[in-house]
């Protein structure tokens, strides 16, 4: 379908070359015989085709207008300002001294088969372009908002680009790419998609200059896509560099749209990180947005989101449903063999409802690299019965090797429920964290690597890694365990939890209860269950090995310097007591198989790395294991924060 319409949009341009009316502007006034003025009058009246274009001689001139121009409106008419074919705009429209009173917009089409190639359009104090009620326009190879060098930001006052009801619309082409501003921090909207069904924004440089390796200035919103008074549906956004704004594509009320092959925040060059950063969201699925598509299963229609402080997709407000967001890039540059950073990837908060973040498939699954202090997927007690499948967290798509090391947060799920099936998690602080009373998240079928703690259980959560405590296999939790630095499970809730079913690299029962954090650490906590293990297999080993050695009430307090470590033994045995930062690495080693008697332990951290310098400010975890002379293991972890 969209090949159809390319076509379509070509012969458009061969029929009216082939066939229209010719109109000549031969000087830069604003106004009298021979002007742009004239020329659109002209053209205006009922005839074949209407073709206009500018003498040789104009070539880099400015049209400085004092009033608005008259409105396109007879259809066929198309506007050529690129006077040497070479896919750049070759005549400025320049709207400093125009009156807003009279309407202030560049050009206001309002006729059906238009086309507007090779202006720029800088400061008209409307919209650069308001395309009004007319289908099958295109606009291509136009600065708008934008110098003619493509290197200034010159925004119009409201919009730069503006299509009501204008059905089938062209934004930019593969050969003709527009350049176009997003405005500044007061105007509205880069562009604005109002009521409109399938136009197509495509091969747009938006908030970023010609060359595409900076940013325009900060801005607010890059394209908005609204319902008014009718549905604004089946629009596409395709193939757009975005940079310099607060939000790069904006969805209110609009429904089954689809953005894909965009890159939100790096320059052309698909490596360099341009601010300020997205912090809204590189797309934001507002109210009553439903059914819309962010990327796709194939390459080319892979989006890639960076920005230390941006969001990648932020959903929010009531009737925002249904959407999916799906094989793309969260923190990477375009390659995906290098990190760049991303506050959030996927945020789903205020109300809006279930999403889809991956899918059935590998191929629609997408990556996250979350640093520390960042999320991958936060539910903020949003998107109830969501579903987060086949996804990567913490894995480069194209790296050699692959997995990187991260820090941050994986999935996090705050009092909603929610599938998170078949992912896989390697090296995050937190794999999955699930907090408050409503957070009944089905954890299954996942794979753990190297994670501080891969499944995190706090504020009276109750998810379920395994459900039933019954022999049938459709019932497990498929969960894989392999070298978590913390805990596989920890439970800081008073509930029971399910994990039924999982693999965690042993049959040995104490093994496997050294790798939990529960009611045989902490009294106040409930038990995890985890037998049967995957395949109805029963572990094994000596019950008794458990509670022959346990480390009870682990603590570490803050002190001026660093913190102090109190833990019990509840049997002698050779104590190992690390620091370790929030991406589970050693910070430093206060004991190293040191001999220990029953009963309270008090070690002390001086604040410093195991290379003596000052550790900085933040959180940080203690980690205590120890081994029994009869090999019986306990293990226990407290946090603590370190203040400067």
């Amino acid at each position: 379908m969209r090949r159809s319409a390319l076509l379509v949009a070509t012969v458009l341009v061969a029929a009216q070359m082939a066939s229209a009316k010719s109109f000549l502007v031969k000087n830069a006034n604003d106004s009298g015989s021979r002007s742009l003025r004239d020329a659109i009058t002209k053209a205006n009246i009922p005839s074949a085709p209407d073709y206009i274009t500018f003498a040789p001689a104009l070539s880099g001139k400015t049209i400085t207008l004092v009033s608005a121009l008259p409105a396109l409106s007879d259809p066929d008419t198309y506007l050529d300002g690129d006077l040497d074919d070479d896919g750049r705009p070759d005549i400025t429209i320049d709207g400093v001294s125009m009156d807003i009173a009279g309407g202030g917009d560049g050009l206001h089409m309002a006729g059906a088969w238009m086309i507007i190639d090779g202006l720029a359009i800088v400061r008209c104090p409307g919209n650069g372009i308001y395309v009004d009620g007319a289908p099958d326009c295109l606009i291509k190879g136009c600065h708008v908002g934008v110098s003619l060098a493509g290197t200034a930001n010159l925004p119009n006052g409201n919009d730069q680009i503006q299509l009501r009801q204008a059905d089938r619309a062209f934004v930019g082409s593969p050969l003709k790419r527009n350049i176009i501003s997003a405005g500044n921090t007061t105007s509205a909207a880069g562009i604005i998609v109002r009521d409109t069904q399938r136009a197509v924004i495509g091969w747009n440089y938006i908030g970023l200059t010609r060359d595409g390796s900076g940013a325009l200035g900060a801005a607010l919103v890059g394209v908005s896509l609204y319902r008014d008074s009718r549905d604004c549906r089946d629009n596409t956004v395709r193939d757009c560099l975005f940079a310099g704004m607060t939000e790069g594509v904006h969805l209110w009320g609009a429904v089954a749209n689809k953005v894909f092959g965009c890159t939100f925040g790096l320059a052309a060059d698909g490596e360099t990180l341009l601010a300020p950063d997205f912090t809204e969201g590189g797309v934001v699925l507002g109210r009553g947005s439903t059914d819309n598509l962010i990327g796709g299963d194939t390459v080319a229609e892979r989006n890639v989101f960076t920005g230390a402080r941006s969001r990648g997709v932020f959903v929010t407000g009531d009737g925002a449903d249904r959407n999916r967001i799906q094989g793309n890039y969260f923190g990477t540059n375009a390659a995906g063999d290098a990190q760049r950073g991303l506050g959030v990837g996927v945020l789903v908060a205020w109300g809006a409802g279930a999403q889809t973040i991956g899918g059935a498939t590998d191929a629609v699954g997408n990556y996250f690299t979350p640093r520390q202090g960042e999320f991958a997927v936060n539910l903020d007690w949003a998107g109830m019965n969501s579903t987060i499948r086949n996804n990567w967290f913490g894995d480069l798509p194209a790296a050699t090797p692959r997995l990187v090391s991260t820090g941050g947060v994986g999935v996090h799920v705050g009092s909603t429920s929610a599938r998170i099936l078949e992912n896989s998690f390697c090296d995050t602080v937190l794999g999955i964290w699930t907090s408050g009373a409503a957070a009944t998240p089905d954890i299954y079928g996942n794979t753990f690597r190297r994670c501080g703690i891969a499944v995190a259980i706090g504020n009276d959560a109750h998810p379920r890694l395994g459900n039933l405590a019954n022999a049938s296999t459709t019932d497990d939790g498929g969960n894989i365990f392999r070298n978590s630095s913390g805990f596989d499970i920890q439970n800081e809730t008073p509930n029971t939890i399910r994990a039924e079913g999982n693999d965690s690299g042993t049959t040995v029962k104490w093994n496997i209860d050294w790798r939990i954090w529960d009611q045989l650490d902490n009294a106040a906590s409930g038990r995890v269950d985890f037998s049967p293990l995957a395949g109805g297999i029963i572990p094994s080993g000596r019950a008794g090995n458990v509670s022959a050695l346990a480390i009870t009430g682990a603590a570490a307090v803050p002190t001026a310097a660093g913190a102090e470590v109190l833990f019990t033994l509840s049997a002698p045995a050779e104590v190992t007591v690390e620091v370790l930062n929030m991406a589970g690495r050693p910070v430093a080693v206060l004991a190293q198989d040191r001999a220990a008697d029953a009963g309270v332990q008090r070690l002390a951290w001086n604040g410093r790395s195991a290379t003596g310098t000052v550790a900085p400010a933040g959180r940080y975890l203690i980690r205590v294991a120890a081994r029994s002379a009869a090999g019986h293991q306990a293990t226990a972890l407290a946090p603590v924060r370190l203040g400067r």
